[in-house]
């Protein structure tokens, strides 16, 4: 069985970049989201849709997160995996790593926006492919 694979890259080029990489699992998928000055593992972060369970229709997604001492990754990952699960109303996995040295807080907002914008990017990509604009089964994105 293929699996569709997806690159999405936001933000200017240099260290403020975001890839984001996504494989599709099923009906779900597992996404990688990396940037900065060094690509690496800081945080994971399992998002759930709970649409479809009685009482929680407008609820969402509930997310679950591990943070690697002395990351802050978690922030992008928690998010990432709300968002995509919310909109996608499927169960995503997230695994997040954003190193920029000695970054500000003006450097942070860039680089968590850029993940945004990449996570957005990624959601109507997925959206274009469902309504047959283009079939994504087994190719490379």
């Amino acid at each position: 069985m293929s699996k569709a694979i997806y690159h999405i890259t936001a933000g200017t080029c240099g260290k403020y970049q975001i890839k984001l990489q996504a494989i599709r699992c099923g009906s779900d998928y597992s996404v990688t989201i990396c940037g900065g000055e060094r690509d690496h593992v800081g945080a994971v972060a399992l998002g759930c849709d709970e649409s479809d369970i009685s009482g929680h229709e407008n609820r969402g997604a509930t997310v679950s997160i591990l943070c690697a001492l002395g990351h802050r990754d978690d922030k992008v990952a928690w998010w990432a995996a709300k968002y995509l699960a919310t909109e996608l109303k499927c169960t995503i996995s997230v695994s997040a790593g954003i190193h920029v040295d000695n970054a500000d807080q003006e450097e942070i907002k860039c680089l968590l926006e850029n993940s945004k914008a990449a996570c957005r990017q990624f959601v109507d990509r997925i959206r274009e492919s469902d309504l047959g604009h283009r079939s994504v089964e087994g190719e490379e994105i």
